[in-house]
């Protein structure tokens, strides 16, 4: 049987192979990794990092059309689970319950970690001090009188800070939810108490005037340091310190789908965890999973 991995290799080789031999206008699109439909659920904050993926994927493969739809997390699994979908991109694998109801219906899935993120917490009120990871529990659960406003609601980084940092409990009566990213990024500028909340594939590309906004707003910056514990160095959410650990809330973004090793699902899966999708992540500041090794030859004299 051939392990995950071995499998992404082997896809990767077909995917090179059909970049270099395909139709230029093809009736029809047989179901391979380089070729056919696909509708994919992604959770609705990683649309500034899969679309790019995704349009360069169909960029190289013509025969392939990809449909990608942005959902909160439970409607992506839901989705997956109903085979309205063959591939999903969440901040995290499936719990062991999640994996029971496809097991029930015998349909087997592959869950790759294809790159790094995180949580970002931003405000005046932390911008400079920073924040403990306690205190930071103690305000979500409505211990202490600041407002919380989450960027969206049912997505990765909403979950995380209920079911990792709450262990399950309910957000307090001061947390509540912004949908929208402009009419979010307005009351995180003009309200002085608050701290806002989202993923950090929202602004890890600084090359994008809405990240540069939130990042250096007017010479300063709303992104808030986080450190583990008092007396602790705090950290800002970035490249380097997402990569190292030493940014205390990271997650996974991971690559979930379902269907056999010779299918556009397959292709999906490769591509983004392949040298193209992991050069792309790297470059739009997430951190890539499967970096490439450096080779420096040393010449005697």
């Amino acid at each position: 049987m051939l392990r995950n991995g071995n499998v992404i290799e082997l896809i990767l080789m077909v995917l090179f192979f059909y970049s270099c031999h395909q139709s230029d206008n093809p009736k029809d699109f047989p179901n391979t990794p380089t070729s056919g439909e696909i509708s994919i659920d992604a959770d609705n904050t990683f649309s500034y990092v899969i679309q790019p993926a995704m349009e360069l994927f169909a960029s190289i493969y013509k025969n392939a059309k990809v449909m990608v739809r942005y959902k909160g997390e439970h409607a992506c699994i839901d989705d997956l689970l109903k085979d309205s979908c063959k591939v999903i991109f969440l901040s995290r694998s499936l719990s062991e319950e999640e994996l029971k109801l496809f097991r029930a219906k015998n349909i087997i899935l592959h869950q790759t970690c294809v790159a790094r993120t995180g949580i970002v917490l931003l405000g005046r009120l932390f911008a400079k001090s920073g924040i403990t990871m306690e205190r930071m529990k103690n305000i979500l659960s409505g211990k202490e009188n600041v407002n919380v406003v989450f960027f969206g609601n049912d997505n990765g980084a909403v979950l995380y800070c209920k079911d990792s940092l709450l262990s399950g409990r309910n957000f307090g009566k001061n947390c509540f939810s912004i949908g929208d990213t402009s009419a979010f990024r307005e009351y995180v500028l003009l309200h002085d108490d608050v701290i806002g909340i989202m993923d950090y594939t929202l602004i890890c590309d600084d090359d994008d005037k809405w990240t540069r906004s939130i990042k250096y707003f007017r010479g300063d910056t709303l992104v808030v340091p986080v450190r583990l514990k008092e007396g602790l160095p705090a950290y800002y959410p970035d490249q380097s310190n997402i990569a190292t650990g030493d940014y205390p809330i990271t997650r996974c973004i991971y690559c979930i789908r379902r269907g056999d090793n010779f299918s556009l699902s397959a292709g999906i899966e490769a591509f983004v965890a392949g040298e193209k999708g992991q050069i792309l992540f790297k470059k739009m500041g997430l951190v890539p999973v499967f970096d490439r090794e450096r080779r420096i030859e040393i010449k005697p004299y």
